[in-house]
């Protein structure tokens, strides 16, 4: 049995990255930069003007004169000459400021008829309201690092200076197979000693949020030959998540199929909870996740490790790190020995350990928007104490 810390060392040192290719940024959501990208140009590439008003000289607004208009500047407008001492020109959001003038006062605060103007404020600042050349980036800035995720937000910046097209680490084809024989699936009627299963659904929608979509689901049965067979199938994806089976019962024969079919293993058992059993191996360019059987294990064991491994594989530069220290809300006690895994949820700037943590248990983890990580040598927590707080 392994540290958690292990376990991300050992993932970081035996997951490469996919093939890169080119896409679209429509198509780019959940890709992350396989290079770093610079700006093609100044951005904004001419001095624009913040808002709808006047473009002037600041020195004819100290003046306290009332200033001639010379038309309008529209967005989109190439063309403007310079503008003439105790004269201004009405200029709309996103207008070209024209030369000679350094200040523009918003439409509100003027006072208009068909030739002059008439400022009514008397805080208006030299520079007011212009957005300068270059004041976002230049060219050849960097604006998105190696590994940055690709948000909607990135994708807008990025078609914003004029790219359409970014090299990206590919996104993995995928294979889940649900192990055991206890499982039936909704919305067939339940039977005495059966249990609806969920770690498909669960695993599916996971990868699906990270805007991943070649998936397959195999059921195999508790059998030596059938595990055999679907696993065999399975490790023809990238990547294999297996669920149950995992551990060391008479029953869990997950462990001696992967070996058959000439899987490494990287390493099988943490000293962490939920999700001791957890298995890391490799068969080729095949990265295998075998998972333990309660849903509350497989979720907190995707989320934590395998998410960020697969995140990796895509080319993340994100660690498998707490993303940020919160304030417990309340008291925890635990044994001394094993790195723990709480859901929890964010309130009145502390983090909530909820209840439910059991891992059979997911009514917890359905309103949870976290996971607290308590050290394996830690034993009692209080109320206030900081804590290694991972975002879901």
């Amino acid at each position: 049995m392994i540290s958690v810390a292990e376990a991300r060392n050992l993932l970081q040192q035996h997951i490469a990255t996919t093939d890169t290719e080119e896409v679209s940024l429509y198509n780019a959501l959940g890709h992350f930069a396989a290079e770093a990208i610079e700006s093609p140009i100044d951005m904004p590439s001419f001095t624009q003007s913040a808002m709808d008003g006047y473009a002037l000289r600041f020195e004819d607004y100290e003046k306290k004169i009332p200033l001639y208009n010379e038309g309008e500047i529209a967005a989109g407008t190439t063309l403007v000459s310079e503008v003439d001492a105790e004269h201004c020109i009405r200029i709309f959001t996103g207008g070209l400021v024209p030369p000679g003038v350094d200040t523009i006062v918003m439409q509100e605060q003027v006072e208009a008829n068909e030739k002059h103007i008439t400022i009514t404020t008397d805080s208006l600042k030299q520079g007011a309201n212009i957005r300068a050349k270059a004041s976002q980036c230049k060219a050849g800035d960097v604006v998105l690092e190696k590994g940055g995720r690709l948000t909607p937000a990135a994708c807008a910046m990025l078609a914003g200076l004029g790219i359409e097209r970014i090299k990206v680490c590919k996104k993995p084809s995928i294979d889940i197979v649900v192990t055991g024989n206890e499982l039936m699936r909704p919305p067939e009627t339940l039977r005495d000693g059966k249990v609806y299963e969920s770690n498909s659904f669960a695993l599916k929608n996971l990868l699906k949020q990270m805007q991943l979509d070649d998936i397959r689901i195999k059921k195999a049965a508790d059998l030596e030959q059938d595990i055999h067979q679907k696993i065999g199938d399975g490790l023809k994806a990238q990547v294999l998540l297996i669920t149950g089976g995992i551990s060391v019962g008479k029953y869990d024969l997950v462990k001696e199929a992967l070996e058959k079919n000439g899987v490494q293993e990287i390493f099988h058992k943490l000293a962490q909870k939920p999700g001791k059993p957890l298995y890391f191996g490799k068969k080729g360019n095949t990265l295998v996740f075998g998972l333990p059987g309660n849903p509350g294990s497989v979720m907190s064991c995707f989320y934590l490790l395998v998410k960020k491994g697969l995140e990796q594989m895509m080319g993340s530069s994100a660690s498998y790190n707490a993303e940020i220290k919160m304030p417990l809300a309340n008291d925890f006690n635990k044994k001394a020995g094993k790195t723990t895994f709480l859901k929890g949820k964010f309130k009145n700037n502390k983090v909530e350990i909820l209840d439910h943590q059991e891992s059979y248990k997911l009514n917890g983890l359905a309103v949870a928007d976290c996971f607290i990580e308590i050290p394996a040598e830690s034993q009692i927590l209080h109320e206030g104490t900081l804590v290694d707080v991972h975002l879901i």
